[in-house]
């Protein structure tokens, strides 16, 4: 993983037949110990990655972090583990987190963005987040970080479906997520379409 990006215009493809080979792997044979030596290890590879040591994709690094369940423990493991070596010291893994996240969403990779805020439970992104990936046009992300978030941001989030009159995705939040309560008239009228 560390040599991939050398090989510039195939980086992706062969970081993701690696990544995929190595998940393959472990589902078939695997003690909890390689699990958790796995763990760690791609934990130290996105503490890199975070830190702009080693370049990998957005996509690269979203599916690392689902394919292995990494947590906020390793990520904070593999800050101590690096910390000697450089300017790093233990106890900062969420901030440096949430860096990381705050350039993502800069760069409008906002589903890369909720993608982490999701795996690493962090809430306190607030209303103009949501406001933002609406107003870049990413409805998806801006769907599934809402749900993250709850009834309250759902419910922003359907009222400015219905500013941009695009009904039809308000509705279909409002029947996922069973606030046909807080939207009687728009579920009335969309069903009956």
């Amino acid at each position: 993983m560390y040599v991939s990006p050398l090989f510039e215009d195939h980086t992706q493809g062969f970081t993701h037949l690696i990544v995929s080979a190595l998940r393959r792997f472990l589902q078939r044979s695997t003690t909890t110990e390689d699990s958790l030596e796995v763990k760690d290890l791609v934990a130290r590879l996105l503490v890199d990655v975070m830190r702009g040591q080693i370049y990998h994709d957005e996509k690269i690094v979203m599916k690392l972090v689902e394919s292995f369940d990494v947590k906020l423990t390793n990520i904070e493991k593999a800050v101590c583990q690096i910390k000697e070596k450089n300017d790093l010291s233990c106890g900062i893994a969420k901030e440096l987190v949430e860096e990381y996240i705050v350039t993502l969403a800069k760069s409008q990779m906002y589903i890369t963005a909720v993608t982490l805020i999701e795996q690493f439970s962090i809430y306190h992104y607030g209303q103009s987040f949501l406001l933002d990936m609406i107003q870049s046009n990413q409805f998806k992300a801006a769907e599934k970080w809402a749900t993250f978030m709850g009834k309250p941001m759902l419910s922003i989030l359907v009222h400015e479906f219905i500013k941009k009159n695009m009904l039809k995705n308000a509705y279909e939040i409002i029947k996922k997520n069973n606030l046909k309560q807080d939207f009687p008239d728009l579920y009335k009228r969309s069903k009956e379409r």
